[in-house]
């Protein structure tokens, strides 16, 4: 079953208020008690993106919760009883097993006690664990969304730089070479994570989040090929019979509006976070967050995407 159809009622009169980059935290406190037992819950796992990450306030004020809004939250707006269990740095690996490398999620954020949208049982309970337990207790969840995957190919650009600090053709070799290896194991990963939400007996609806490129004009721009790359990889998985899921259109969502109001440009169209001296952050505005949402609650089956049209859209 879908997210609820007021979701994008409510989201599309939050769109023009998210434009400028920030976006205050949803308060439920005034929110119908008997109406909120009636919807069914819906859990969002992930990386910094369905975190609500910003570069400002992980510095300024990383306790704050109230600080960190992602489209999870404005999914909540309509209201839907939302989790959001996504962890800032969570790789596909650390995803599974929290021993696993990641870019900052147990080695930085969860390490130093900064704020998450949920409470895990222990530091050694992965985001996996936390989401079969949820689903266990919460067997009518009608909707569970997943973006993983964008933190592997920062791994790997991580790696590269190490290996060639002062030679950037080099590096981006590197990240030609490595790229196949580090997306392929990816979808390994992905495809682990929802064959066992699936074998826990969960049925509802499974939603995989596509990512978004931070230009759409270049198409020969390494960072646009592997993010496709991922995407094209995702939505492969995804459209494994036995996992029954759907794609949130999170690439083509964000395209479509960077063409049309910033000449291919995520950051001119607002649809990043805006910072300080008029450069954006690689992360959401508020407006982006509301696209992302609304590619959530639009979610189509995976199944009927051709990755075979060099036009499919995802």
């Amino acid at each position: 079953m879908k997210l609820q159809s007021a979701v994008a009622l409510t989201l599309t009169f939050s769109l023009a208020g998210c434009a400028g980059g920030q976006i205050s935290s949803p308060d439920s406190t005034g929110q119908n008690a008997a109406e909120l037992r009636l919807l069914k819950p819906y859990l969002a796992l992930g990386d910094s993106v369905p975190f609500g990450y910003n570069p400002v306030d992980a510095v300024n004020d990383p306790d704050n919760i109230r600080a960190f809004v992602g489209y999870p939250e404005l999914i909540g707006l309509a209201p839907i009883p939302t989790t959001n269990a996504a962890c800032e740095g969570e790789s596909s690996g650390s995803f599974i097993n929290v021993a696993a490398p990641d870019n900052g999620c147990h080695s930085d954020w969860r390490k130093n006690g900064d704020a998450l949208h949920v409470t895990y049982a222990s530091d050694a309970e992965s985001q996996l664990q936390f989401a079969l337990a949820f689903l266990q207790a919460h067997p009518k969840t009608a909707t569970v969304s997943i973006q993983i995957g964008a933190n592997d190919l920062l791994l790997l650009q991580n790696n590269c730089i190490a290996a060639h600090p002062t030679d950037p053709a080099a590096i981006e070799q590197c990240l030609i070479d490595g790229a196949p290896a580090a997306i392929g194991q990816t979808a390994q990963n992905v495809g682990y994570i929802l064959g066992a939400i699936r074998q826990s007996g969960y049925t509802g609806q499974l939603v995989v989040v596509t990512y978004y490129s931070l230009q759409y004009s270049d198409l020969s721009d390494v960072q646009l090929q592997s993010i496709y790359g991922l995407d094209e990889a995702l939505v492969q998985v995804a459209q494994v019979p036995a996992f029954n899921a759907s794609i949130a259109k999170g690439f083509s969502a964000f395209g479509a509006i960077a063409k049309a109001f910033g000449g291919g440009d995520a950051c001119k169209a607002g649809l990043l976070y805006k910072l300080s001296d008029g450069t954006c952050d690689k992360h959401p505005s508020g407006f982006g967050h509301s696209v992302l949402a609304l590619a959530v609650t639009g979610a189509v089956p995976a199944s009927t995407i051709d990755l075979t049209d060099p036009a499919a859209q995802f």
